[in-house]
C-alpha cells in the first residue's frame, strides 16, 4: 500500500473509530443523567467504569471482526442506518451478556443499559451522517484535499466525469481537464475548466496546484503515455493510469480503482519534500 493510500484509510478507520468512543462517552453520560435525574445514584465510579469499559472494548472488536467503516462513504443513509442498528443491538447483546455472566445484574440498572442503546443509535447515525456530509462539501473543496487533473480525449471526456461524478470521494477535488485531442481550453465540461491540449499539459501541472492525475488515454500511443507519466512523476505528482494500457517500463505500485474505474497507479519511491513545496 503506498503513502497516499495509507493517509485516506487512516483517516477513515482511526476518525471514525474515535468517534464512535466519543460517541459512546457522550451517550452513556446522557443515559445515566437520564436514568438518574433527581435521584440518588447507586453507583459508584467503579461500576461505572465496569460497563463504559467493556462498551469501549466492544466497539474496537466489532469495527475488527465486521469491517464496519468499510464503504462509509459509498453508503446511502439508510443504509447507514441499518448498520447503526446492527452495531448498537450487538453492543446491546455483548453487554448484556458480559453483564450476566460476571453477576453485575445487582449493581447496574437495566433501565440504563436500555437508554444508552437508543441514545447512541441517535447519536451516531447523526454523527456519521454529519461528518460524512463534512468531508463531501468542505474537505474535499479545503487545501487539504488532493486536487486532481484530468488527462483524457474529447470521446472519452464524457464518460470520465460522469464516473466521477457517481463516486462519493471525499480526499479529492477535481480542479482541471486535459485534453489530448482537441482544443477547448477555456470550455468547461460537467463544470470543470479544460485548461489544457496535449502540447501543454505538462506546463499546465506544473503552474498549477495538482497532486493527482487521471490519465484516462485508452487509444494514447504506449510509448507516449509513458513518457507522460514519467514528466508528471518527475514533479511528484500521483498517476493513476486506466488499465486498458499496459508495457511500461515504469514500476506500478499498486492497481486498484479510482473513481470506479480500474487504475494502475505510479507513485515516486522518495519524494524530496522541497520538491513538493515548490510544486504546491
Amino acid at each position: 500500500m503506498n503513502n497516499y493510500n495509507k493517509k485516506y484509510q487512516i483517516i477513515e478507520s482511526y476518525g471514525l473509530f474515535l468517534m464512535d468512543i466519543i460517541c459512546i462517552t457522550v451517550s452513556y453520560g446522557l443515559a445515566y443523567l437520564l436514568r438518574f435525574h433527581g435521584v440518588q445514584s447507586p453507583l459508584g465510579e467503579r461500576e461505572i467504569a465496569q460497563i463504559y469499559l467493556p462498551f469501549l472494548l466492544i466497539c474496537m472488536l466489532n469495527n475488527f471482526f465486521t469491517n464496519e467503516y468499510k464503504h462509509f462513504f459509498q453508503r446511502g443513509y439508510y443504509y447507514e442506518l441499518i448498520r447503526v442498528v446492527r452495531y448498537n443491538v450487538i453492543l446491546f447483546l455483548v453487554t448484556s451478556a458480559y453483564i450476566y455472566a460476571f453477576r453485575l445484574e445487582l449493581d447496574f440498572s437495566r433501565l440504563l443499559l436500555g437508554y444508552f442503546v437508543v441514545i447512541n443509535t441517535i447519536v451516531t447515525y447523526l454523527v456519521r451522517i454529519a461528518f460524512k456530509s463534512y468531508m463531501r462539501h468542505y474537505y474535499s473543496k479545503s487545501r487539504s484535499s488532493d486536487k486532481v487533473m484530468i488527462v483524457t480525449s474529447e470521446a472519452e471526456a464524457e464518460h470520465v466525469m460522469q464516473q466521477i461524478g457517481k463516486d462519493a470521494a471525499w480526499s479529492y477535488e477535481v480542479g482541471a481537464i486535459a485534453l489530448i485531442d482537441a482544443d477547448h481550453v477555456g470550455e468547461t465540461i460537467h463544470g470543470i475548466p479544460v485548461v489544457a491540449k496535449d502540447e501543454n499539459v505538462i506546463d499546465v501541472a506544473r503552474q498549477s496546484a495538482v497532486d493527482v492525475v487521471l490519465l484516462y488515454c485508452p487509444h494514447m500511443n504506449t510509448r507516449e503515455l509513458e513518457l507522460l507519466v514519467q514528466s508528471f512523476l518527475a514533479m511528484g505528482v500521483v498517476c493513476h493510469n486506466c488499465v486498458e494500457q499496459f508495457g511500461f517500463e515504469i514500476p506500478c505500485r499498486s492497481v486498484g480503482k479510482f473513481a470506479g474505474m480500474p487504475v494502475m497507479t505510479y507513485v515516486m519511491t522518495e519524494m524530496d519534500y522541497r520538491r513538493m513545496m515548490i510544486k504546491r
